[in-house]
């Protein structure tokens, strides 16, 4: 946990905004840190240390572990404590078996019903999108990866159905990370303007297609490379 203490005082300025809770704070700060990977899988999260580090007390330091473990992201062990749950070939599957239903039913229903000033929005995305890849940048690629698509997403004018694809992407980003470092980039990125190309001719099908495809790649690559994580570590 020496990594998190170190970042002490970046951290005070972010709990000290009044307009949010305790609670919500160090949930987002934790939330952040594990699926980013400051916090590496398999640590076990002390709650002085955590409290110490983000300067507040170890209630709102044990409530935002509770909803952690809610979401998946820590494993709260009675009589133990809480900790990172290693990353797991049986989640990893979950999470995509998911994600390719509820993704290509949302991309469908957006390529149906999205408007143009939508479709001007994520025409501008993607150069950004480009930049980041090619420059290797992993956590802002992923940060406007996730933007781009949540706004195709939102065309479908389904909101709960976005908000659990929301909550899957970010379940995910512990293993995209694994994908984005290891894979072929310009294949992920040629994803995004073959869904930009289907929204914009409005083929419900091609969007669907292009959706399950990228979901896909991207778990054969991401259970390639936890393979041989995993093997490694035996």
């Amino acid at each position: 946990m020496s990594a998190v203490a170190s970042e002490r005082e970046v951290r005070l300025q972010v709990v000290g905004d009044p307009k949010r809770t305790a609670v919500s704070v160090v949930h987002a700060e934790l939330r952040s840190w594990i699926l980013s990977g400051r916090i590496a899988p398999g640590s076990w999260l002390r709650q002085e240390e955590l409290a110490q580090a983000l300067s507040v007390s170890r209630m709102p330091v044990r409530e935002a572990l509770t909803l952690l473990g809610e979401e998946g992201l820590v494993e709260v062990l009675p009589h133990r404590g809480a900790r990172v749950p290693e990353l797991s070939m049986d989640e990893l599957e979950e999470i995509y078996a998911a994600r390719i239903g509820l993704e290509g039913l949302a991309a469908s229903r957006a390529a149906e019903r999205i408007d143009a000033d939508a479709l001007e929005r994520l025409r501008l995305a993607l150069p950004r999108l480009s930049a980041l890849c090619t420059g290797g940048d992993v956590q802002a690629y992923l940060r406007e990866d996730r933007a781009f698509m949540l706004s195709v997403f939102a065309a479908s004018g389904r909101p709960r159905l976005v908000r659990q694809i929301a909550s899957l992407r970010e379940r995910a980003e512990r293993y995209l990370r694994l994908v984005f470092v290891g894979a072929d980039h310009i294949t992920w990125l040629d994803h995004s303007y073959q869904l930009f190309q289907a929204c914009a001719a409005h083929d419900r099908h091609e969007a669907e297609r292009v959706v399950v495809d990228a979901m896909r790649w991207t778990l054969s690559q991401a259970r390639s490379m936890l393979g041989e994580s995993l093997s490694a570590a035996k």
